[in-house]
């Protein structure tokens, strides 16, 4: 009976047949089985009768809990087909709450944008006072992208926001323009160690006619600066230290910020028209600081020994002035063209950089040797050749009638070459 294909019905007959193929002899034994097996089952009920009548209770709450469970799915699912036909369904009133929802965030985008550019004057005007010309130029063309905008266009009261802007951006041009001839041109104090340096190697050489030959000074900072250049990448400025303290570093500033601002080749143009003009001021402020170190040499201008008939004396206090007149002059001319020469460089390696036309930006350089070679050749003449110079000197054994200048000199020919 223990095994699953028993038939109760079969062992039940087969119990009551008392024929030799029966097993009516072994029913005490059933009985004795079916006694035992009720005595367990009540032992065990008694025993566990606790659990059972808990158990039977707690089925019929999962059973409840189960039917619920069922009932609120039903529900769930009931909703989730409801709410899907009501997403379909386009309906006027969410189609107006979205829209406004939408211009109130562009509201606020335009506000956080207003917001933005109204800070950025401060910004740009902070970083031009400090000469950070770098960041001036950064904020000033976020502010100008910003302002640009589409939607910005239509807001009449960004109008002369956008003109101070605009304005100032020319502004700034003008600036860097003027921040880069005053150190090409040594017109910044900053600039005065670049020329005099030059002229302490000349009195430390005890020499009093010629000037140190080059080969023999210590390495120029020119060649110091331009060894450690790397215009590969942006520049970054360092808010840590003053940035015309190093003028050739402060061209490097310049030249990035008006490569930034797009304005680079504007800057050449300018620098290439002003060039005669700057070099002529070099050249007259020079005699102006000479005249007020030597009061007495005051008629020996330059522009006093075109137009005179005096001569200038060969004591030893005109040898002086004129020697120092010619010592800071050339020393000035050596430092400016140090400056032309970091600017060119710097320009080439930019431009470069940025795809743009890099000789097309650098040919000014021979214009300058050019104008040295003018100035110089004025020089010599103005104070060494002046009109009525014969009589003055002509008391001098020289050869024939004692006229130095009597053979007449070919003014276009070339006296100073660029060394190759």
């Amino acid at each position: 009976m223990t095994q699953d294909r028993c038939v109760p019905v079969q062992v039940a007959l087969q119990l009551l047949d008392d024929s030799s193929l029966g097993l009516a002899r072994k029913y005490n034994e059933f009985q004795d089985a079916q006694q035992q097996l009720q005595t367990a089952l009540r032992a065990i009920v008694n025993e566990h009768h606790a659990g059972f009548s808990s158990s039977i209770g707690t089925f019929h709450q999962i059973q409840a809990s189960i039917q619920s469970s069922h009932d609120r799915v039903r529900l769930l699912k009931e909703s989730l087909v409801d709410a899907k036909a009501n997403l379909s369904t386009v309906k006027p009133e969410l189609t107006n709450l979205a829209s406004a929802s939408r211009n109130y965030a562009d509201m606020l985008d335009v506000l956080t944008t207003i917001e933005q550019i109204q800070q950025m004057p401060a910004k740009v005007d902070a970083a031009i006072s400090e000469k950070r010309f770098v960041a001036a130029v950064d904020y000033l063309q976020d502010a100008l992208r910003l302002i640009r905008r589409s939607e910005m266009g239509e807001i009449g009261a960004l109008n002369s926001m956008k003109l101070y802007l605009n304005n100032q951006e020319h502004a700034l041009t003008d600036i860097l323009i003027e921040e880069l001839h005053n150190h090409l041109y040594l017109k910044s104090p900053y600039c005065e160690e670049q020329w005099m340096s030059f002229v302490r190697a000349h009195q430390n050489s005890g020499s009093t006619q010629d000037f140190v030959h080059l080969a023999d000074w210590e390495p120029r900072q020119m060649d110091t600066f331009l060894k450690a250049l790397d215009v590969s990448v942006p520049l970054l400025e360092d808010t840590s230290r003053n940035p015309e303290s190093d003028s050739f570093h402060y061209i490097y500033v310049i030249v990035e910020a008006l490569s930034k601002l797009g304005r680079l080749e504007d800057a050449v143009d300018s620098l290439e028209r002003r060039l005669p003009l700057e070099m002529f001021h070099v050249g007259e402020k020079t005699v102006a600081e000479i005249q007020q170190k030597h009061p007495a040499a005051s008629s020996r201008t330059r522009k006093q020994a075109k137009d005179a008939t005096h001569k200038l004396s060969a004591d030893s206090t005109a040898a002086s002035i004129l020697g120092a007149l010619t010592e800071t002059l050339y020393s000035k001319y050596d430092a400016i063209a140090e400056s032309h020469r970091v600017f060119n460089d710097v320009v080439d390696g930019v431009a470069r950089r940025e795809g743009l036309n890099a000789q097309h930006l650098t040919r000014g350089f021979h214009e300058l040797w050019k104008l040295y070679q003018n100035e110089i050749r004025t020089l010599l003449h103005d104070y060494l050749s002046a009109k009525n110079d014969v009589a003055s000197r002509s008391n001098q054994n020289l050869s024939g009638d004692g006229n130095i200048f009597r053979y007449q000199r070919d003014r276009n020919k070339v006296r100073l070459r660029l060394p190759s």
